[in-house]
């Protein structure tokens, strides 16, 4: 085991939790959500053509209003959103490795990857084995994601951990610091796809880890919401935790994305 991984495991949240603060939808506050916008786009039924269509909808944003960070697609239809995305700002992500539950080999996980990254995506996900987790094999899950993150080579690499089907508050804390040694970027809390929905009193344990990692090499990581998060009123809590546990500067999409698309409709006021 990573001797960083070692020490950080013996870390955890505080016993006390952090309830969110109350948060007004000033339209300053809905440019800062749009602009922390990573749209997904995961559906059976997805096309091409949806994806050039969702991906200029995208780039035309109200006046007033920031582009979105990211779009996420399958990665079949990766050269679509390139094509319609290219050189507008907006980041493409796709997700492999056996995505949704990360129940494939990892030979077979290893090779999504690196196929992805060969078509120069700017954002690869994936998705940790749950019962690795579950059952405390920080060894086994330390080596699938430092596989993937090579892999990876230079995408962004962002480890979902499904915090809401996890045990507890310490074991969701500790499968994130165990993506963030293995070189997570980014660490996301579900996607979208689990039966548990995400919640405040589940990504609180998340934050506490991406402080402590914070704290102790100085190297900020990002974190990436999605699960029920359809309005500015569902996003406010999660704004108003990392306020209080990380800080105002993690406002911002190199380190805080919401995964949604309904969040797009109700912050342009559709």
């Amino acid at each position: 085991m990573d001797p960083r991984l070692k020490d950080l495991l013996s870390f955890g949240p505080p016993p006390g939790v952090h309830y969110p603060l109350p948060l007004d939808r000033t339209p300053e506050r809905v440019a800062q959500a749009h602009g922390l916008l990573e749209v997904e786009c995961l559906e059976g039924f997805d096309s091409p053509l949806k994806i050039a269509m969702l991906s200029r909808a995208l780039c035309d944003q109200p006046e007033g209003l920031p582009p979105v960070a990211a779009l996420c697609v399958y990665p079949a239809f990766v050269l679509a959103g390139q094509g319609a995305l290219g050189g507008r700002g907006v980041r493409l992500s796709t997700v492999a490795g056996g995505f949704p539950h990360g129940l494939t080999t990892l030979e077979a996980a290893t090779i999504e990857v690196a196929t992805c990254a060969a078509m120069e995506v700017d954002e690869i996900e994936v998705v940790i084995p749950r019962y690795m987790a579950r059952s405390k094999d920080w060894m086994a899950l330390s080596g699938w994601i430092s596989e993937l993150r090579e892999a990876a080579h230079t995408c962004t690499f962002k480890v979902t951990i499904s915090a809401g089907e996890l045990a507890n508050r310490l074991t969701i804390y500790r499968a994130t610091m165990c993506a963030l040694v293995n070189g997570a970027e980014f660490v996301k809390t579900c996607t979208g796809k689990e039966s548990d929905v995400v919640s405040p009193e589940v990504v609180e344990p998340m934050l506490h880890a991406l402080a402590d990692w914070h704290n102790e090499t100085n190297v900020p990581r990002g974190l990436v919401i999605g699960g029920g998060v359809e309005s500015f009123a569902d996003a406010a809590p999660y704004l108003s935790l990392v306020q209080q546990i990380l800080g105002e500067g993690y406002l911002q999409p190199s380190l805080l994305r919401f995964s949604s698309v309904g969040l797009v409709d109700d912050l342009r006021g559709s």
